[in-house]
Protein backbone atom coordinates (compact mmCIF):
# COMPACT_ATOMS: atom_id res chain seq x y z
CA UNK A 1 0.00 0.00 0.00
CA UNK A 2 2.94 2.42 0.84
CA UNK A 3 4.34 2.18 -2.83
CA UNK A 4 0.83 2.71 -4.07
CA UNK A 5 0.26 5.92 -1.92
CA UNK A 6 3.79 6.71 -2.90
CA UNK A 7 3.50 6.69 -6.57
CA UNK A 8 -0.14 9.10 -6.57
CA UNK A 9 1.96 11.58 -4.04
CA UNK A 10 4.14 11.83 -6.91
CA UNK A 11 1.59 11.93 -9.44
CA UNK A 12 0.30 14.69 -7.78
CA UNK A 13 3.45 16.71 -6.98
CA UNK A 14 4.25 16.50 -10.73
CA UNK A 15 0.75 17.25 -11.84
CA UNK A 16 1.51 20.52 -9.32
CA UNK A 17 4.57 21.54 -10.56
CA UNK A 18 3.51 21.08 -14.40
CA UNK A 19 0.60 23.97 -13.51
CA UNK A 20 3.05 25.96 -11.74
CA UNK A 21 5.67 25.44 -15.06
CA UNK A 22 2.56 26.48 -17.25
CA UNK A 23 1.57 29.54 -15.25
CA UNK A 24 5.19 30.91 -14.96
CA UNK A 25 5.74 30.29 -19.15
CA UNK A 26 2.67 32.60 -19.53
CA UNK A 27 3.73 35.10 -17.13
CA UNK A 28 7.00 34.93 -19.31
CA UNK A 29 5.71 35.35 -22.36
CA UNK A 30 3.67 38.25 -21.41
CA UNK A 31 7.05 39.28 -19.61
CA UNK A 32 8.72 39.17 -22.81
CA UNK A 33 5.79 41.23 -24.92
CA UNK A 34 6.01 43.88 -22.33
CA UNK A 35 9.49 44.77 -24.39
CA UNK A 36 8.08 46.30 -27.02
CA UNK A 37 6.23 48.81 -24.50
CA UNK A 38 9.49 49.33 -22.81
CA UNK A 39 10.67 53.13 -24.14
CA UNK A 40 14.74 52.69 -23.09
CA UNK A 41 17.29 50.25 -23.01
CA UNK A 42 17.06 49.93 -19.41
CA UNK A 43 13.43 49.00 -19.47
CA UNK A 44 14.46 47.08 -22.05
CA UNK A 45 17.22 45.03 -20.97
CA UNK A 46 15.79 44.37 -17.82
CA UNK A 47 12.04 43.57 -18.93
CA UNK A 48 13.73 40.79 -21.07
CA UNK A 49 16.48 39.26 -18.57
CA UNK A 50 13.13 39.58 -16.19
CA UNK A 51 10.99 37.19 -19.56
CA UNK A 52 14.19 34.70 -19.65
CA UNK A 53 14.99 34.19 -16.10
CA UNK A 54 11.25 33.27 -15.51
CA UNK A 55 10.88 31.21 -19.21
CA UNK A 56 14.30 29.27 -17.06
CA UNK A 57 12.13 28.83 -13.81
CA UNK A 58 8.99 27.37 -16.27
CA UNK A 59 11.27 25.06 -17.87
CA UNK A 60 13.19 23.44 -14.80
CA UNK A 61 10.09 23.13 -13.23
CA UNK A 62 8.40 21.21 -16.16
CA UNK A 63 12.01 18.93 -16.46
CA UNK A 64 11.77 18.41 -12.31
CA UNK A 65 8.20 17.47 -12.92
CA UNK A 66 8.78 14.47 -15.84
CA UNK A 67 12.04 13.00 -14.39
CA UNK A 68 11.43 13.08 -10.77
CA UNK A 69 7.99 12.59 -9.90
CA UNK A 70 5.65 11.52 -12.99
CA UNK A 71 8.27 9.01 -14.34
CA UNK A 72 8.96 7.58 -10.51
CA UNK A 73 5.41 7.29 -10.05
CA UNK A 74 4.77 5.05 -13.21
CA UNK A 75 7.56 3.19 -11.74
CA UNK A 76 5.99 2.53 -8.01
CA UNK A 77 2.86 1.94 -9.87
CA UNK A 78 4.10 -0.29 -12.16
CA UNK A 79 5.77 -2.77 -9.22
CA UNK A 80 2.70 -3.16 -7.92
CA UNK A 81 0.80 -3.67 -10.80
CA UNK A 82 2.89 -4.61 -13.49
CA UNK A 83 0.12 -5.47 -16.00
CA UNK A 84 -1.34 -1.99 -16.04
CA UNK A 85 1.38 0.20 -15.02
CA UNK A 86 4.57 -1.19 -16.82
CA UNK A 87 4.02 -0.25 -20.21
CA UNK A 88 3.16 3.37 -19.82
CA UNK A 89 6.35 3.23 -17.24
CA UNK A 90 8.63 1.51 -20.13
CA UNK A 91 7.03 4.23 -22.69
CA UNK A 92 7.79 7.17 -20.63
CA UNK A 93 11.14 6.11 -19.01
CA UNK A 94 12.44 5.30 -22.69
CA UNK A 95 10.69 8.48 -24.52
CA UNK A 96 11.39 11.01 -22.08
CA UNK A 97 15.05 10.04 -20.27
CA UNK A 98 16.29 9.12 -23.67
CA UNK A 99 14.93 12.22 -25.85
CA UNK A 100 15.98 14.32 -22.94
CA UNK A 101 20.22 12.52 -23.46
CA UNK A 102 19.47 12.75 -27.06
CA UNK A 103 18.79 16.86 -27.25
CA UNK A 104 21.62 17.56 -24.72
CA UNK A 105 23.84 15.39 -26.96
CA UNK A 106 22.80 17.76 -30.10
CA UNK A 107 23.18 20.63 -28.22
CA UNK A 108 26.35 20.17 -27.20
CA UNK A 109 27.41 18.78 -30.84
CA UNK A 110 26.18 21.90 -32.69
CA UNK A 111 27.82 23.84 -30.52
CA UNK A 112 30.93 22.23 -31.24
CA UNK A 113 29.86 22.06 -34.85
CA UNK A 114 29.12 25.92 -34.85
CA UNK A 115 32.74 26.65 -33.20
CA UNK A 116 34.34 24.00 -35.67
CA UNK A 117 31.92 25.22 -38.98
CA UNK A 118 31.47 22.09 -39.81
CA UNK A 119 28.08 21.63 -41.53
CA UNK A 120 27.77 17.86 -41.15
CA UNK A 121 28.42 17.55 -37.75
CA UNK A 122 25.52 20.71 -37.68
CA UNK A 123 23.15 18.08 -39.77
CA UNK A 124 23.92 15.69 -37.21
CA UNK A 125 22.71 17.95 -34.10
CA UNK A 126 19.42 18.96 -35.73
CA UNK A 127 18.76 14.88 -36.80
CA UNK A 128 19.57 13.94 -33.00
CA UNK A 129 17.39 16.69 -32.36
CA UNK A 130 14.57 15.23 -34.72
CA UNK A 131 15.04 11.84 -32.89
CA UNK A 132 14.45 13.11 -29.29
CA UNK A 133 11.41 14.81 -30.54
CA UNK A 134 10.48 11.50 -31.55
CA UNK A 135 11.34 9.93 -28.61
CA UNK A 136 9.99 12.89 -26.32
CA UNK A 137 6.68 12.19 -28.04
CA UNK A 138 6.87 8.41 -27.49
CA UNK A 139 7.55 9.62 -23.81
CA UNK A 140 4.31 11.61 -24.18
CA UNK A 141 2.43 8.45 -25.37
CA UNK A 142 3.08 6.95 -22.43
CA UNK A 143 1.74 9.82 -20.63
CA UNK A 144 -1.31 9.22 -22.10
CA UNK A 145 -1.85 5.63 -21.48
CA UNK A 146 -0.90 6.38 -17.84
CA UNK A 147 -3.75 8.34 -17.27
CA UNK A 148 -6.15 5.55 -18.96
CA UNK A 149 -4.42 3.04 -16.86
CA UNK A 150 -4.97 5.11 -13.96
CA UNK A 151 -8.63 5.47 -14.86
CA UNK A 152 -9.15 2.10 -15.40
CA UNK A 153 -7.19 0.72 -11.71
CA UNK A 154 -9.20 2.96 -9.67
CA UNK A 155 -12.08 3.98 -11.44
CA UNK A 156 -11.49 7.94 -11.00
CA UNK A 157 -12.94 9.65 -14.29
CA UNK A 158 -10.66 12.94 -13.98
CA UNK A 159 -7.88 11.10 -15.48
CA UNK A 160 -10.14 9.64 -17.97
CA UNK A 161 -10.99 13.19 -18.61
CA UNK A 162 -7.37 14.44 -18.49
CA UNK A 163 -6.31 11.71 -21.03
CA UNK A 164 -8.57 13.19 -23.58
CA UNK A 165 -7.30 16.73 -23.26
CA UNK A 166 -4.23 15.52 -23.07
CA UNK A 167 -5.02 14.39 -27.24
CA UNK A 168 -6.82 17.35 -27.97
CA UNK A 169 -3.92 19.81 -26.70
CA UNK A 170 -1.79 18.33 -29.83
CA UNK A 171 -4.56 20.68 -31.42
CA UNK A 172 -5.53 23.74 -28.65
CA UNK A 173 -2.79 23.62 -26.52
CA UNK A 174 -4.76 25.31 -23.31
CA UNK A 175 -6.39 21.67 -22.75
CA UNK A 176 -2.94 20.66 -21.90
CA UNK A 177 -3.27 22.74 -18.57
CA UNK A 178 -6.27 21.51 -17.73
CA UNK A 179 -5.39 17.73 -18.21
CA UNK A 180 -2.82 18.49 -15.32
CA UNK A 181 -5.36 20.36 -13.11
CA UNK A 182 -7.19 17.15 -13.33
CA UNK A 183 -4.86 15.02 -12.82
CA UNK A 184 -3.75 16.61 -9.70
CA UNK A 185 -7.55 16.71 -8.60
CA UNK A 186 -7.86 13.33 -9.77
CA UNK A 187 -4.38 12.02 -7.57
CA UNK A 188 -5.22 14.21 -4.48
CA UNK A 189 -8.75 12.29 -4.95
CA UNK A 190 -7.54 8.77 -5.13
CA UNK A 191 -5.01 9.39 -2.31
CA UNK A 192 -8.07 9.95 0.11
CA UNK A 193 -10.05 7.15 -1.37
CA UNK A 194 -7.03 5.02 -0.47
CA UNK A 195 -6.65 6.31 2.66
CA UNK A 196 -10.24 5.81 4.12
CA UNK A 197 -10.59 2.68 2.74
CA UNK A 198 -12.69 3.30 -0.13
CA UNK A 199 -10.61 2.29 -2.36
CA UNK A 200 -9.37 -1.42 -1.71
CA UNK A 201 -5.77 -1.94 -3.18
Amino acid sequence: MDIIITGIRKLKTASLLQIISVILLLVAVFTLWGVLFAFSLEAILATGILGVVIMFIAVILAFIAVFAYLVPSAGDLAKWRPDEFSTPSKLMKIGYIGGLVLVIIAILLLIVAILAENVLMVLGALGLIVLGGILAFIGWIGNLIYFFKLNGVFKESLFLIAGILLIISLFVGVTGFIAWILAFAGAGSVEKKIISGTIQV
